[in-house]
């Protein structure tokens, strides 16, 4: 009855404290009162809290003006923090030299150490964290009800859908004041969800396997989950999670066209020890909704002096529409007789958009003030409902705003870059319409310079940009890309293992904005400066050097490229160098392989196409020719010790929207070097090799998440001139590896020799994947998710000919299969590959792998 009876009296108060506040009555003391000294103040009603502090709390002080005693925060103050409650009015009167205050009060009793019983499977901690109870030990008593609301919730959504929790009341001090609470804890099982039948969704059946699947569930990303891959027992069953899911799967059907589609829980199944459930949802589609008729209406404000915010639908009116209604129609999916769907709706809105920003009518929401631009705005579709036939019938509406041009670019965040490096990225320039596509292709230009990116930090903010009006020339638009250089130098030790390389450690200096006239300060601060970016950074140069020492294969690099040698925007001049040296023990024997090239660029326009020339000078030196097997006649006839003075030809044509990582866009090149001749050098030989990768991405952006196509293509002839006859065995073409033609050993696709392949003059190869992320991770501060775990299924494919004038596809081989990449944190691969078509002494490997330790 006690309990009862406090629970009463706590409703009560709180009913009469709004949003814990307390409403003064109507008849307040004259506020003329509130300004004369009080001389005297008291607190009626306190069992435990100091007056005085209770009179601080309300803003009373002896010999101090009267505070404002309809003040509602002063109120709600005392009674959050000491649990006293202000009852009533205060009585004011006036007396000699002031006024008096007395305020009557009610004191909340209180709990100094709550207690817990029943929580074998959460510690007090745990159970104290869920309640808000951290870092204070008091409780008042009016708080027990929601203390207990707070720890069901957390139980539950653990999974002890069974959970029970109640409080009691134990004995009192001899103050009074403080009352002992107990909260109560039956937890009850663990459940597991054992599955989710769906029954009704006839349009959205489930199909597929693994990671293929497609249908309701998966449209509708449930997470109330069954046994799977990552959670053998079952995903843990909370119930408000299920009811996010059920909405999820109406919002599935509505996006489809489903508009009056229901989908409720038919029943719970639960085993007779209540730790597993079956969710039985059904489904009730409805009709699908189809498009009637869809027109396209410009409109614009009848008042130009409204603001954008407080424009209602009566204050347009309709306008000619800049581009005839026909050109937009045709872009659109939400054609008559289509299912009203909210892909095609999106899909409608974002080709509409870019028709109109490819005309300078930029879209308002890119603007830092949307409300105030005079941007391309889609207004929210006019849909007419013919709930009997099932129809719907479409306006879109939308205010084209005005044509704009660029009054200014500026890049801002850009602190250590050559303001000339970064805007070499950029297409647009000032006095150029405002183009939507090149304003997103320089976006992306700067993202994918790698400039403004940190691989070591997901959660380094991307560039991105703003638009902002320019007061006084409403046709003007000014520009601000938005940029924060990530960590450009990479120095890294690390390892490696590889089934082509065996073992292998690796020492790195990576340097991709490096400027070389840009010295440290004095050679103590070297380090420091290079770190904080204010040395060797900020001119677009790279520098690289290497050395990797390894069981199989240890070499040594160094490469320096300038890109911008005369310091042009575009068509830039550039140069660069790089030597290597490679020393690879074979089955066959062992390669030491030196390389020297200079070379000249020119690109053209920002880069995309670019052509490299240059002197080429290698030597080859082979040693410890097998004794063991029989080794290929290419191999036994190629000097031991050989030199090669050429001179190289390379283009390069590449759309790539990351340049470390590309996800999406092409790369293609095409390298043709000359050997000997009037050039000098042991060997007479062209050699050309051509390569394509296409990466192709599909689905909704996720950022780094989305799955895609992956697609490759190789080619290469090396023809032997002059007194040459026979190409040198190291420059002759090889297939299979973790690379190309998986399912083959490294370089063990024939034509073969002996125990070897011959390798070719004549080779091509391709290789086709689907790339799809089994596991993402969100980034933190965004709403995009980054790749961890991915499956490949690939098919590969390949021909090498002995000599480059009888190139045979009857000598073709192929092999299919699939790879598994953790792709973050540590980048590994391990691929399982079948051959499809082998030839005699191929060697064969089911298994291969790559790793590499950062």
């Amino acid at each position: 009855m006690l309990v009862a009876a406090l629970r009463t009296f706590v409703l009560a108060c709180l009913v009469a404290l709004p949003s814990s506040s307390v409403t003064w009555a109507q008849e307040l003391p004259d506020p003329a009162l509130f300004d004369r000294i009080v001389v005297e103040a008291k607190v009626v009603g306190l069992v435990s809290q100091p007056e005085e502090v209770i009179l601080r709390a309300l803003g009373v002080k002896i010999g101090a003006p009267a505070p404002d005693m309809r003040s509602e925060r002063r109120i709600e103050s005392v009674f959050q923090s000491y649990g006293v409650f202000v009852d009533g009015e205060p009585k004011v009167k006036s007396v000699p030299g002031g006024l008096s205050i007395t305020f009557h009060v009610k004191e909340f009793e209180v709990d100094l150490e709550p207690g817990f019983l029943g929580n074998e499977t959460y510690s007090v901690k745990r159970l104290k964290e869920w309640a808000g109870l951290t870092g204070r030990s008091d409780l008042y008593l009016y708080e027990a009800d929601g203390i207990v609301h707070k720890l069901t919730e957390g139980y539950r959504q653990q999974g002890f859908h069974f959970v029970e929790i109640e409080w009691l009341a134990g004995g009192r001090s001899e103050d009074g004041r403080h009352q002992e609470v107990i909260f109560l804890v039956r937890e009850g099982p663990k459940v597991r969800c054992r599955g989710v039948e769906i029954v009704g969704n006839t349009s959205l059946p489930a199909q597929g396997v693994l990671f293929w699947k497609s249908g309701l569930r998966n449209e509708a990303r449930l997470k109330t989950k069954g046994p799977g891959l990552f959670s053998w027992f079952g995903g843990v069953f909370e119930e408000e999670t299920l009811q996010s899911d059920l909405i999820a799967m109406r919002e599935v059907y509505r996006n489809r066209g489903f508009l009056d589609a229901k989908v409720e829980i038919e029943r719970l199944d639960f085993n007779d020890k209540r730790n597993r459930v079956r969710v039985h949802v059904r489904v009730d589609e409805g009709p699908l909704y189809k498009v009637a008729s869809l027109k396209v209406r410009a409109v614009d404000r009848s008042d130009a002096t409204v603001g954008w915010n407080d424009v209602t639908a009566s204050d347009l009116k309709t306008v000619d529409l800049i581009i005839p209604a026909g050109e937009l129609l045709a872009k659109t999916e939400l054609k008559p007789g289509a299912a009203f769907e909210q892909a095609r709706l999106n899909h409608d809105r974002g080709e509409i958009s870019r028709a109109y920003g490819a005309r300078g009518y930029l879209e308002a929401g890119l603007f830092l003030n949307s409300s105030e631009s005079n941007g391309f705005r889609f207004l929210t579709p006019k849909v007419l409902y013919d709930v009997e036939k099932a129809e719907v019938h479409v306006t879109y509406e939308i205010v084209q705003g005005r044509q704009l041009f660029i009054h200014s670019v500026e890049l801002l965040g850009n602190l250590h870059t050559r303001d000339r490096v970064a805007r070499r990225e950029i297409s647009m320039l000032p006095g150029e319409l405002a183009d939507l596509d090149k304003l997103h292709d320089s976006l992306a230009r700067l993202r994918g310079s790698g400039y403004y990116s940190d691989r070591q930090d997901p959660s380094h903010p991307e560039a991105t940009f703003q638009l902002r009006t320019v007061p006084g020339e409403p046709d003007q638009v000014a520009v601000d890309f938005i940029v924060e250089e990530g960590r450009v130098v990479d120095f890294q030790l690390s390892g490696g293992v590889a089934s082509d390389n065996g073992v292998v450690g690796l020492m790195s200096l990576t340097m991709r904005n490096f400027d070389s006239t840009k010295l440290p300060r004095s050679f103590g601060s070297t380090f420091g400066e290079i770190y904080s970016k204010d040395a060797f950074h900020g001119n677009g140069e790279s520098l690289s050097l290497n050395v990797s020492p390894g069981s199989e294969v240890s070499f040594w690099s160094a490469s320096y490229q300038h890109p911008d040698l005369f310091g042009r925007h575009f068509d830039r001049w550039g140069g660069g160098f790089e030597a290597l040296n490679r020393d690879r023990i074979f089955s066959s024997h062992d390669e030491d392989r030196t390389r020297v090239r200079l070379d000249t660029s020119r690109y053209f326009g920002q880069g995309d196409l670019a052509i490299r020339t240059g002197p080429v000078i290698q030597r080859i030196e082979y040693t410890d020719l097998s004794a063991t097997f029989a080794l290929p006649a290419t191999l036994t006839l190629a000097p031991l010790h050989s030199d090669f003075h050429g001179w190289e030809f390379f283009l390069t044509w590449s759309r790539l929207d990351n340049r470390q990582i590309p996800r999406d866009g092409f790369y293609t090149d095409l390298r043709t070097t000359y050997y000997g001749g009037p050039l000098g050098g042991d060997n007479d030989l062209v050699k050309t090799e051509f390569n394509l990768e296409v990466f192709q991405p599909i689905g909704e952006d996720l950022g780094d998440a989305r799955p895609g196509w992956y697609t490759s293509f190789g080619a290469g002839w090396a023809v032997p001139f002059g007194d040459s006859n026979l190409v040198h065995y190291g420059e002759r073409f090889f297939l299979g590896g973790s690379v190309d033609l998986r399912g083959f050993e490294f370089r063990g696709v024939g034509p073969n020799d002996g125990d070897f392949s011959s390798g070719g003059e004549g080779m091509l190869k391709g290789s086709f994947e689907y790339r799809y992320p089994i596991y993402t991770t969100a980034i933190p501060g965004t709403s995009r998710r980054q790749e961890v775990l991915r499956i490949s299924p690939f098919v590969d494919w390949g021909v090498l000919s002995v000599n480059h004038d009888n190139l045979s596809f009857s000598q073709l081989r192929s092999s299919a299969g699939v790879t598994f990449s953790l792709v973050n944190p540590i980048p590994i691969s391990f691929s399982f590959g079948w051959p499809i078509d082998q030839g005699i002494g191929d060697r064969t490997e089911v298994f291969s792998f790559r790793l590499s330790l950062r």
